[in-house]
């Protein structure tokens, strides 16, 4: 082909053509980056009031691929004018500094910018940038003149359309200084992806709600989150955290909580008990982003725990000033109100949770535990705004269990939530068990041995508030036999008390409910004063208890008569002890005095 003049002459031309372009590149590009620098600044200096500078060191254009690419970016903002601004009160809540070794912008279509007014970016990538945010809140900011036109009404004049398929911020790290307290509360983040697509502004998506700063879709996601709690006394992580604009799901994966001290660490820095939580994972459906970004308020339409476990380890030491403390804030209806953010969820969903409950008896030198396992349920309106409360000022939960891994178990829950004496109702069943399986948390805490009996249906209905408990226990169960127990601190062991036991099966429990095949089964009428410094969920047990006792015969008549009968005994040991005392010293006594004599005859012979 190469004998053709013509295509020799083509080649040629064709040649000079790319050559001119590559020289008119590098031309370009080397009176680009300080026009480009110039330009940006302005732009961002005027659309700043010349709070924000950026400078990069570099830049570069290749027109073939239509790419510009910045080396060395960083935003920063001026501390002269924003104090300058701060006295005028015109100062922004936050402000920001952004560093990044290189910003790319590919597929830039220039000739469409200069002919049509249309900017058209293919992709914008910022790998690892270092982006730290200062909130200071300015209660008394001036007001701005309102305007009322749209992003799109406001930039037409210089831009027509402007369309980027991609955004994509790369393993930001992330710096968050809330200055809105006297202490700053400092957040960091240091594995954050964020990836938007298919931004667009236009005339057709000015209004469209659909989109979330403009964007079809972004993509958040957080990886191998770490912090400590205010009180420094846990640590909580969450192996990822996940939202989508789109989809408006926000999901955290593998979340636990976790104590930065042993038991026995932990409970001689606090008081409080010691928690242990985890949660394979949290799914919060229809989470408004936008409503949380503007106001801290959490709204969402359901809520979704799956396969996690709570942890109890009650304190052993007590607070002697939690005596005159009232524990009336552990109530859930009155801890929701003391949340410092705004909390709107329809439903919340319970799916295989376990709770453990243990507890050291400081006497006994033992440690008992009770579980929960497989719990599932639901709980709807968990809300703290004023609006839905009007509507519905109560919140319901219902939830299925199995105590200690056996017995199946049923409760419901009502809760009014703005109720000053933070009133609710609470009923259900549990059964069957069999009753010596619960001596892992009897013989440690209660010194109590169940030597026999079978658990056939416990079943409640109560009213309660914060003063008060009232309602019906019921507790049908055979053939009951306990051991009662006294605990050898010294040897750690505990040993029976064998009349105690006796007396305690013969003349006060009742081994069968009801007595008889047949007859009517025994009921309780619970009437329960709570002392003030007791917490919710030991006011439940303790209202159960008071209706269980009566059921196996410990009605107040009776344990009156026991510790009368009980007296009777003591009193009876005491003086056979003090005769048996008496009876060996006697003895003991006349040995000396024989001996004495044998000793005198012995002498008066020599």
């Amino acid at each position: 082909m190469f004998k053709y003049k013509w295509v020799k002459i083509a080649l040629l031309s064709v040649t000079a053509i790319v050559l001119s372009i590559i020289v008119a590149g590098f031309i370009l590009t080397w009176y680009f980056s300080p026009i480009l620098s110039k330009k940006v600044n302005q732009a961002v200096q005027r659309a700043s009031d010349s709070l924000y500078h950026v400078d990069f060191t570099g830049a570069s254009l290749n027109l073939l691929q239509g790419q510009i690419v910045l080396n060395q970016v960083k935003l920063t903002f001026d501390s002269t004018i924003y104090r300058r601004q701060q006295k005028l009160h015109t100062a922004p809540d936050q402000v920001f500094q952004l560093q990044v070794e290189r910003l790319e912008l590919n597929h830039v279509h220039l000739l469409t910018l200069w002919l049509k007014k249309k900017l058209i970016i293919g992709d914008i990538i910022l790998n690892s940038p270092d982006i730290k945010i200062n909130a200071k809140p300015n209660p008394n900011k001036a007001a701005k003149p309102k305007d009322n036109r749209t992003l799109y009404e406001r930039l037409s004049k210089s831009l027509r359309l402007i369309q980027i398929n991609n955004i994509a911020f790369n393993q930001i790290k992330l710096r968050y200084e809330d200055y809105a307290t006297p202490k700053p509360a400092v957040t960091a983040f240091n594995e954050l992806n964020v990836k938007a697509t298919d931004l667009l502004i236009d005339s057709t998506t000015q209004y469209d709600k659909q989109r979330f700063l403009f964007c079809r879709n972004i993509n958040i996601e957080l990886h191998n989150y770490k912090c400590r709690t205010v009180s420094a006394f846990y640590g909580y992580q969450a192996k990822s955290i996940k939202f989508s604009t789109q989809t408006q799901q926000l999901r955290l994966d593998s979340l636990t909580l976790t104590p930065l001290y042993t038991p026995q660490d932990f409970f001689k820095r606090t008081y409080e008990d010691r928690f242990v939580v985890t949660a394979r994972k949290i799914l919060l459906n229809h989470f408004d982003f936008n409503l949380f970004d503007k106001s801290r308020k959490v709204k969402s339409k359901s809520v979704v725990l799956s396969q996690g476990q709570i942890k109890v380890f009650s304190n052993p030491r007590v607070n002697p000033k939690s005596f005159s403390q009232d524990k009336a804030s552990t109530f859930p209806n009155q801890s929701l109100r003391a949340i410092a953010f705004k909390l709107d969820v329809d439903s919340v969903f319970v799916k295989n949770y376990d709770v453990v409950y243990t507890e050291h008896n400081t006497q006994t030198k033992g440690t008992g535990t009770l579980s929960f396992n497989q719990i599932n349920g639901h709980i709807t309106n968990v809300t703290t705004d004023t609006n839905a409360l009007k509507k519905n000022r109560y919140s319901k939960a219902s939830f299925n269990a199995s105590f200690l891994n056996h017995a199946p178990m049923h409760v419901n829950f009502t809760f009014n939530l703005v109720d000053s004496l933070y009133s609710f109702n609470y009923n259900g069943w549990a059964g069957p068990i069999a009753m010596p399986m619960v001596n892992q948390a009897t013989i440690p805490l209660a010194s109590l041995k169940i030597q026999s009996g079978t658990a056939k249906r416990l079943a409640f209905n109560m009213k309660a508030n914060r003063h008060t408990a009232t309602g019906q226990v019921s507790f049908l169960y055979n053939n009951l036999k306990i051991q009662l127990l006294k605990a050898d601190t010294a040897s750690l062991k505990m040993h029976k008390l064998a009349l105690a036991s006796l007396l305690a099966n013969t003349l006060i429990l009742k081994n069968n409910n009801p007595d008889q095949p047949g007859q009517q089964p025994r009921t309780a009428q619970v009437v329960y004063q709570r002392p003030k410094n007791y917490p919710f969920f030991a006011s439940l047990w303790r209202t159960l208890l008071m209706g269980i006792k009566p059921c196996v015969g410990l009605d107040f008549k009776t344990q009156r008569d026991a510790d009368i009968k009980l007296s009777e005994k003591q009193k009876k040991k005491f003086f056979k002890k003090q005769k048996k005392e008496a009876r060996k010293k006697h003895k003991e006594e006349k040995r000396r005095l024989k001996a004495l004599e044998k000793a005198r005859e012995k002498a008066e012979k020599q």
